[in-house]
């Protein structure tokens, strides 16, 4: 998989014009690069397979505490995040496995 960072598309997914219609750049990151890392720090999966893949991976992570704790660090930015993402709470969409499945049954 070919991995892709260009200011262009980074520019592009902060626009106006992407708001109103994401299609085309997606369209350029399906055939330019499906894995593409972002300047501000995270990544984008561009093509069905790998996103479809990317959620049965047990390596990769939904679970917003764990993002949290490895993009905070140690000093008081990462203390000021960790207290936000506290104060938003649990979503069961944010959870990995095991939790979210005991929490999807509590639900269903």
């Amino acid at each position: 998989m070919t991995t892709w960072q260009n200011p262009d598309i980074a520019a592009a997914m902060a626009s106006d014009d992407f708001q109103r219609d994401p299609y085309p750049p997606y369209g350029r990151l399906s055939q330019e690069a499906p894995l593409y890392f972002h300047p501000r720090g995270f990544c984008c999966l561009s093509r069905y397979a790998d996103v479809d893949e990317s959620f049965r991976d047990l390596l990769l992570s939904n679970d917003r505490d764990r993002l949290t704790a490895s993009v905070a660090g140690e000093g008081a930015e990462g203390q000021r995040l960790q207290q936000l993402m506290t104060s938003l709470g649990r979503v069961i969409t944010n959870t990995d496995p095991p939790a979210h499945g005991r929490l999807r049954r509590l639900v269903n």
